[in-house]
């Protein structure tokens, strides 16, 4: 049997050896924040907390500099200078977006009205579920920053001030399969400016419950983008 040079098969196959066409895997992801330019979670994140939430004052809040520094340090979303990725965030749910419209106007008849828009729909929260480590990144480092925020407020405030609360920039990055001897490209990037935490899972233990704890958090931000990373001709090929 003679088969096809050219046919449905194989221009499917051509269109999933080219990059714009491959199929896209969604396990195939990372997220960074850029916690380093968070002045309240710098220095003196234990007093800042006592001063505001504790009638018990050095009793109250327990936690070190050292520990906020270690749970926020470049190593855990970087590694030997190639970027990897926040190690504590399991899950993200991306926001959608829209404006409202509906079918709005004069009515008579068999006339109906024709389609009119009104206001863009405002920005959900992103939600980033974290798993829990030992030092509790939740606990020590976005739990803080959530209580600071909520007395502080989100105003705009000059970029050293200890009081301004919101992270920079928080990337959520898609790879892309090229071939087995090249690692995984960026294929796109969703970036959020001016991140802050605003709630929180509660918690639940159990002793019946699996090994893995995990905590969803919502974050509220200034504005969304969305980058072209890369654009490789062929899976495998850079330009």
């Amino acid at each position: 049997m003679v088969y096809p040079t050219s046919g449905p098969y194989e221009t499917y196959a051509q269109l999933l050896s080219e990059w714009p066409t491959a199929i896209a895997s969604a396990s195939q992801w990372f997220m960074w924040f850029d916690l380093s330019q968070i002045r309240l979670l710098s220095t003196n994140l234990q007093q800042k907390l006592q001063n505001k939430e504790s009638l018990l004052g050095p009793a109250g809040w327990q936690l070190s500099d050292n520990t906020v520094k270690t749970l926020t340090d470049w190593k855990l979303q970087l590694n030997a200078n190639q970027l990897m990725g926040c190690v504590f965030a399991k899950q993200v749910n991306l926001p959608g977006d829209g404006f409202e419209a509906g079918n709005n106007g004069l009515e008579y008849g068999g006339y109906t009205a024709p389609a009119t828009s009104n206001t863009r729909t405002k920005y959900s929260k992103l939600n980033i579920t974290f798993v829990e480590n030992n030092a509790s990144f939740v606990d020590f480092v976005i739990k803080p920053w959530l209580i600071l925020s909520s007395y502080y407020g989100l105003v705009s405030r000059p970029f050293d001030s200890v009081k301004n609360v919101k992270c920079p920039w928080c990337d959520i990055c898609f790879l892309a399969r090229v071939d087995p001897f090249s690692p995984p490209a960026i294929r796109k990037v969703y970036r959020f400016t001016n991140l802050v935490p605003v709630a929180i899972q509660g918690d639940q233990y159990s002793y019946m419950s699996d090994d893995m704890k995990y905590t969803s958090v919502d974050f509220v931000y200034d504005q969304y983008y969305i980058q072209e990373a890369e654009t490789p001709g062929l899976l495998g090929e850079r330009r």
